[in-house]
């Protein structure tokens, strides 16, 4: 009998050993991720062209060309 309650305590400290070794497998991994991220970012702002403005679009760019026509002209 105590064989069988020893040979049960040990499977169910296996298993909740096997699930706190897998939780810290998952944040190690989190934070590598995390970290990879903010160093890709700080450095890569430094190494980066910056982006073009982005140019209005066609009807952006005719809604204003009529404000322009009604107000009475170039401004």
């Amino acid at each position: 009998m105590l064989s069988l309650w020893l040979s049960g305590v040990d499977a169910w400290m296996g298993a909740v050993h096997g699930m706190s070794f897998a939780e810290l497998q998952r944040e190690q991994i989190r934070m590598v991720h995390e970290f990879a991220a903010r160093v890709t970012q700080a450095w890569g702002a430094g190494w980066m062209p910056s982006l073009p403005a982005k140019q209005p679009s066609i009807t952006e760019r005719m809604a204003a060309l009529s404000l322009r026509v009604v107000a009475g002209g170039r401004r």
